[in-house]
């Protein structure tokens, strides 16, 4: 999960191609989620420390 943490800005998510990174929509909106393999997904809220 380094990548995760050293990321600035959410921006910097979507140039890391292996996580897969997207922002979901429709009754997920405002979820993020990364792709573990084509089945599963890890889906977590973004939040400023």
């Amino acid at each position: 999960m380094y990548p995760i943490n050293e990321a600035e800005r959410i921006e910097d998510l979507f140039t890391i191609n292996s996580l897969n990174y997207e922002v979901l929509k429709g009754d997920k909106a405002g979820i993020s989620s990364i792709r573990v393999n084509n089945q599963y997904r890890i889906e977590f809220t973004v939040t400023d420390n």
